[in-house]
């Protein structure tokens, strides 16, 4: 099978290759005609290996050249215009496209033409006014002959298949001579004739002209192996399966000589068909290892220089024994001959052998399991592979390796490795998000693999994974680390890594508070006042009303008022400016009495959507659920016109948030028809996560006597109801951005409201779903629902003491940074002694927020008394 382009075949690099850049010329494949032949140079660098190349003249093949070969010269060339195609082979046999090019190729003044085992050469006119004394003919650069100068032709008989090349000199000297002209030929049979019929190859040729009283035998050799003595001038022979081979026929006088007396005929017959896979393969532990090994540790933390088998497995300073190396050793037959034979172990490719090898043995570290798979390789084919499994028993755990992390940036356009997370594209006000990324590989099978960061469980991954992304870590310097667990429970030590997080994004205004003086008939102008707190010291404070910005002052700016605002409703925006980098935007919404200016669509603020509970359980005692954030919001509708349809998408980014549930239940668009709701309503949620898109005609059966029923002019109409949950980075108590788009869907479903028979493209406004999050308190190491004297002391147990881990990771970080460590402790006894500042928010009460440190079990939460 032929492919174009490169890939990574099963995520393993040393499958397939893959063409890494370049170097100069910035041509890496050239065709140059050159003395009647072509010239093809190449320079291709890969950072995986190749077996070989292989060129093709013609689309028909021409050559197979080694892996570390950069040029090939074609002498056999005929005159016109000839294209050549570069390909390399895998270590699975397929064949991949690498370059193109063409090439016009003049007469060479030697023409070559092939019957047989018969080769006719003819040359001239020689149009050169030089004494030419006889013509010289070489085949693969021997002379084979000298003719006198009139004759311009000459028969050559070969006596194998192969190419040929031959050149035609004029000797004008006995030490000087001019060339004439080269040609090449390909003989592939001749004396016999041939018949395949599926794995039966039919030979038949001619009697022997020779008359002897000796009985005559045919030698019959396949390969250059025996195959069989004849004395009829036919014979059936049953290959062992597809394949190209190579038949030769002998006349045997029954001489006392020990070769055969003369060559009949040779061809190379192609049996078709799927390549038979290695058979009876066995795969077993060898107790005993012909070559043992120095040991090794896998565990690169030795104890002592002086002492190569002494390794500490854990970390915990005791020493442990040598992880012994275990020889598995793998036995097969082959059916056919093969070209190689290639080994992969778990997938991953081990070793390659020639084609007649028909046994293996592979060292591995003891514990665990090993899948693998011997595939035979023929000319550019493979055969189903032959598997087996063994088991080794553990001592012990040997850890991930080559740990590796790096930082990326989620909205960065350039490109990153494939299984890095893509580029979000944008979206609302979408911000640079940091992303670590961990990349190891698994030496054995574990059970499962923990990731640390800072000392602290990140997550619990399949036993299999070899990648992490943790992302919109805390920025400052981190170390993450790495290790297994088997199934009986005994764990590998970790391997760590560090990386350095650039600062997080600026952080947001807060307590936003929006205030309306509604107009009166003293003042017909409304007014909007908003005030708010910053949390840092700002550069400067941006105030956008409906998506523009209205106001620009100092970062000090801490309140505005808005003067002569229209009737409608509308989004207030606050986004701070810190080093050139934008917040995201803290907002509030407001409607100004009156009726609407104008067609709008937009959101209801996000509400807590309840999560639903075993109905014969019963319900635990409800608390108070403040109303914002929440992972629910309405799309509502303002139109001072009749509506009598619409429809649009509304799209968020699937990263972070997904739509769970979509619904109309009490909406507007559910009361129509005395709550059967309109005639025409599709609700579709995207497979891919990426958004809902709704389209509504409220009357197909309209007529003169029945008017239409239209959704009325007015404000706030709520049209559908949307429920979100956790994309697989979404982050509890976080906000992320929806909005109103025209690209949900196939064919797209368009933003628009349909009024009197036509279209009118309402305006827009985002929207903001947040995902709830645990509630707790900053500093209440010990769940009690006080910040005191007491979660210092837990805190101090836990880190130095052996003592209880902290339910609430983030609430034991009292000082908000990106771990739990000694400075906590400090900085609330500084808080509560010596007037440091106050933990971070949530503090003093408990409150919704994002724990990035985990979270899963706050203990008692003491919500703030609302009075009045």
């Amino acid at each position: 099978m032929r492919k174009a382009g490169f890939v990574i075949a099963l995520g393993l690099l040393g499958a397939t290759p893959l063409l890494a850049k370049h170097p100069e010329p910035a041509d890496p494949f050239r065709c140059i005609a050159v003395n009647g032949g072509v010239l093809l140079e190449w320079s291709f660098v890969f950072i995986a290996p190749i077996e070989a190349y292989v060129i093709l003249r013609d689309g028909e093949p021409l050559v197979k050249l080694p892996p570390d070969a950069t040029s090939y010269f074609d002498g056999a060339v005929p005159a016109g215009t000839h294209a050549y195609a570069l390909l390399a082979i895998n270590w699975t046999g397929e064949l991949l496209d690498l370059a193109k090019c063409e090439v016009v190729v003049e007469d060479s003044g030697l023409r070559c033409k092939v019957d047989g085992n018969k080769v006719y050469l003819e040359w001239g006119p020689i149009l050169i006014d030089v004494l030419i004394l006889k013509f010289r003919i070489s085949r693969n650069g021997e002379t084979i002959a000298t003719v006198p100068t009139d004759q311009l032709s000459y028969v050559d008989t070969v006596f194998a298949v192969g190419g040929y090349r031959y050149a035609v000199h004029a000797v004008t000297s006995p030490d000087s001579e001019l060339l004439v002209g080269t040609c090449g030929v390909t003989v592939t049979c001749f004396g016999l004739k041939t018949e395949v019929a599926g794995l039966t190859v039919y030979l038949a040729w001619d009697p022997s002209p020779i008359v002897s009283p000796v009985r005559l035998i045919y030698i019959v050799t396949r390969d250059d192996e025996l195959v069989a003595k004849a004395e009829r001038t036919e014979y059936k022979d049953a290959v062992p399966g597809p394949g190209t081979y190579l038949y030769q026929v002998y006349e045997d006088f029954g001489t006392t000589r020990n070769v055969p007396i003369r060559l009949v005929g040779a061809c190379l017959v192609e049996v078709p068909g799927p390549i038979p896979g290695p058979q009876d393969l066995v795969c077993a532990i060898d107790p005993i290892d012909p070559v043992p090994l120095d040991p090794v540790p896998l565990d690169p933390a030795t104890v002592e220089a002086g002492d190569p088998g002494a390794i500490d497995s854990d970390g915990d300073g005791i020493v442990d024994s040598t992880i012994p190396v275990v020889v598995i050793a793998l036995k097969w037959m082959n059916p056919i001959r093969y070209d190689k034979i290639v080994i992969l172990r778990n997938d991953i490719v081990i070793a390659t052998l020639e084609g007649p090898a028909e046994g293996y043995r592979d060292r591995v570290r003891a514990g665990g399991t090993f899948h693998y798979l011997v595939i035979g390789i023929l000319s550019n084919r493979r055969s189903e592979p032959a598997e087996c499994k063994v088991e080794v028993p553990p001592t012990l755990v040997p850890p991930p390796q080559d740990l590796t992390c790096r930082v990326i940036d989620v909205i960065d356009l350039e490109p990153v490795d494939p299984t890095d997370p893509q580029p979000i594209g944008g979206g609302v006000d979408a911000i640079p998000v940091p992303v670590v990324i961990l990349r190891w590989w698994n030496p054995i099978r574990y059970a499962k693999l923990v990731v640390l960061r800072d000392g602290t469980e990140l997550a619990r991954l399949a036993g299999d994974a070899t990648g992490y992304r943790d992302v919109n870590p805390p920025s400052g310097l981190h170390v993450y680390g790495v290790y297994g667990i088997v199934d009986d429970g005994r764990r590998s030590r970790a391997v760590t890594c560090e990386v350095e997080v650039g600062p997080r994004p600026v952080p947001p205004v807060e307590n936003l508070q929006c205030l309306v003086t509604q107009p009166t008939a003293a003042n017909a102008r409304a007014s909007v006042i908003l005030v708010w707190e910053n949390a840092a010291a700002y550069d400067k404070i941006l105030v956008i009303r409906d998506g523009v910005v209205i106001f620009e002052d100092t970062g000090e700016l801490r309140k505005y008022l808005d003067i002569g605002v229209p009737p409608g409703v509308h989004v207030y925006c606050i986004v701070a400016v810190l080093d050139g980098r934008r917040s995201t935007p803290t907002c509030c919404q407001v409607v100004i009495e009156g009726p609407p200016a104008r067609n709008l669509l937009y959101f209801t603020p996000g509400a807590i959507e309840p999560v639903p509970v075993d109905l014969g359980v019963p319900p635990p005692i409800p608390e108070p659920i403040p109303p914002l954030p929440g992972n629910r919001i309405t799309c509502l509708a303002n139109n001072p016109d009749p509506v009598h349809g619409w429809s649009f998408g509304v799209g968020n980014d699937p990263q972070f948030i997904v739509p769970r549930d979509a619904n109309i239940r009490g909406t507007a668009t559910q009361a129509f028809h005395g709550g059967r709701g309109p005639d025409f309503l599709h609700i579709d949620l995207l497979d891919d996560g990426r958004g809902v898109v709704m389209a509504v005609v409220i009357d197909v059966g309209a007529s003169p006597v029945d008017p239409p029923e239209t959704l009325p002019p007015g404000r706030g109409h709520r049209l559908l109801n949307i429920v979100y949950a956790a994309g697989p980075h979404g982050v509890p108590g976080e906000a992320y951005p929806v909005r109103y788009t025209n690209t949900l869907g196939s064919p797209p479903v368009q933003v628009l409201f349909v009024v009197k028979g036509f279209e009118v493209v309402p305006a827009t406004l985002p929207g903001w779903v947040s995902l709830p999050g645990p509630r707790f308190l900053r500093g209440d190491s010990n769940g009690d629902g006080h910040a005191d004297l007491s979660d210092a002391k837990h805190t101090l147990d836990w880190l130095f003491l052996g003592g209880k881990k902290p339910g609430c990771m983030e609430a034991a970080n009292a000082n908000g940074s990106a771990q739990v460590n000694i400075a906590d402790p400090i900085y609330l006894l500084q808080f509560l002694f010596s007037g440091g500042p106050a933990p971070p928010f949530p503090f003093p009460f408990c409150a919704l927020a994002p724990a990035p440190l985990t979270c899963e079990d706050p203990g008692i939460c003491i919500l703030p008394v609302l009075e009045g």
